[in-house]
């Protein structure tokens, strides 16, 4: 999938292919929502490539993640009411039940399950299964370029939501 504006359009796509029965309608719509705001965010300001990903946890929720080329944490930012953007963490404080940020190198990426709450020393565990109920990953980036991407700086920001 192209890195640009229509990638918030094709995670939601993404996302409801992938969608479980388990999981209710509102958290259906919050989900829409956060996985916009993940993938607008990664393509703004992360850059390719971009991975989404989506699992079902059962009564733990659904955990939304999308991995972007940047090591850069996400920024609270001040916006006023007229503001066009920067509602994106606060969002994610609101909507979801937790949420964090991990960085790493791609070539690293085997300790993905261990996640850490932006300014928390806690380390929550995530055993979601994959392959039952809602589940996938996908690439929402475009070409490579001849780079070595496992040698890039990357970052996963994930949020749990819950019924």
């Amino acid at each position: 999938m192209p890195v640009d504006v229509s990638s918030g359009r094709l995670a939601r796509r993404f996302l409801e292919e992938r969608w479980c029965t388990t999981h209710e309608s509102a958290q259906r719509a919050q989900a829409h929502l956060l996985i916009t705001e993940l993938v607008s965010n990664a393509v703004r300001y992360g850059g390719p490539p971009i991975e989404v990903e989506l699992n079902c946890v059962e009564e733990a929720g659904v955990l939304l993640s999308v991995t972007d080329g940047s090591p850069h944490l996400p920024v609270v930012q001040e916006v006023g009411p007229s503001g066009l953007g920067g509602r994106g963490v606060r969002l994610m404080e609101v909507l979801s039940a937790e949420w964090g940020v991990q960085r790493y190198h791609r070539s690293d990426r085997d300790d993905r399950d261990d996640r850490v709450h932006p300014g928390s020393t806690q380390r929550r565990r995530h055993g979601g299964h994959r392959g039952a109920g809602c589940s996938g990953q996908g690439d929402v980036d475009g070409p490579d370029h001849g780079v070595d991407t496992d040698a890039m700086p990357a970052k996963t920001v994930w949020c749990r939501l819950t019924r």
